[in-house]
């Protein structure tokens, strides 16, 4: 099992993707959230499970019945999640 980091970049954007949709339907924020987790979960076990990243040396995992699409990279002994995107939002160059 792999040890799954954070990024403050992640954890803000977590943050403010949650939010959001809490202004608009609490059940769903939290709904969202847990599927958030669940897919860090299974990035722990299985870090090979997102298809290759748009940003070089990254991965990407789209996160079940949302809109969401977790970046990261694989390591050694780490699987290292830099940003939360939503689907619609415009792909940075870099993390």
């Amino acid at each position: 099992m792999f040890l799954v980091r954070l990024s403050p970049r992640f954890l803000a954007e977590m943050k403010h993707q949650i939010a959001w949709i809490a202004g608009r339907n609490a059940r769903a924020a939290v709904a969202a959230e847990l599927r958030v987790r669940v897919a860090l979960r299974r990035l722990a076990r299985f870090p090979e499970l997102g298809r290759v990243g748009r940003v070089a040396e990254t991965r990407e995992l789209s996160v079940p019945r949302t809109r969401f699409i977790i970046a990261y990279r694989v390591r050694a002994d780490a699987v290292e999640v830099a940003a939360l995107l939503h689907s619609a939002q415009a792909w940075p160059n870099s993390f």
